[in-house]
């Protein structure tokens, strides 16, 4: 039988989930201005380049866009930014930058 611990654990493991796409999306930007206080990812640059690589692309490319929205709508998680064909063109994008 599940007791009230183990319930708070396995909503909190899975709210962490929902919540990922979101957090990121709002905070990481944030970032890259030097009077956000809050401790920074050790690859923030890395992220903020990609992101702004994706948004590039994502201009350029109608499904990358639809892709971009859908991830933003909550439609579609984070994880299917990371497909390797779509990371590689990224990627090219960020080594041109």
């Amino acid at each position: 039988m599940a007791t009230l611990t183990t319930l708070a654990r396995s909503f909190f493991a899975e709210a962490s989930e929902l919540i990922e796409t979101p957090w990121v999306s709002a905070a990481i930007p944030d970032f890259a201005f030097p009077q956000t206080e809050g401790e920074r990812p050790a690859d923030l640059d890395r992220m903020l380049k990609f992101g702004n690589a994706l948004t590039r692309l994502a201009a350029d490319d109608p499904a990358v866009h639809k892709l971009t929205v859908e991830v933003r709508h909550l439609l579609k998680p984070r994880s299917v930014l990371r497909d390797p064909d779509l990371v590689g063109r990224v990627e090219a994008i960020v080594a041109e930058m």
